[in-house]
């Protein structure tokens, strides 16, 4: 379902962006980071959504998860990992 994702650090400072595609109508997309939902956000329109967000963050090593829910609850996950310098 997710169509594509990136994460960029600066420093401390993390821009999650990502953007998803799905047969069923979408509702919300979500980072998570470290097992921690950072941001939950509801532009999405139809089978289509997208996510933009900024965070600051511990340097290190950070597993994270993007998710996108269908309206039906049924999510889709994309884990990655990242460092942040």
């Amino acid at each position: 379902m997710l169509a594509n994702w990136s994460c960029s650090t600066s420093t401390t400072t993390v821009n999650f962006s990502a953007a998803a595609r799905s047969y069923g109508d979408l509702r919300k997309m979500e980072v998570w980071v470290d097992g921690k939902k950072l941001v939950e956000q509801y532009h999405a329109w139809d089978g289509y959504a997208y996510l933009n967000f900024k965070s600051t963050l511990a340097a290190g090593t950070h597993k994270g998860t993007t998710t996108a829910a269908d309206v039906d609850n049924r999510l889709q996950k994309l884990p990655f990992t990242f460092t942040v310098k």
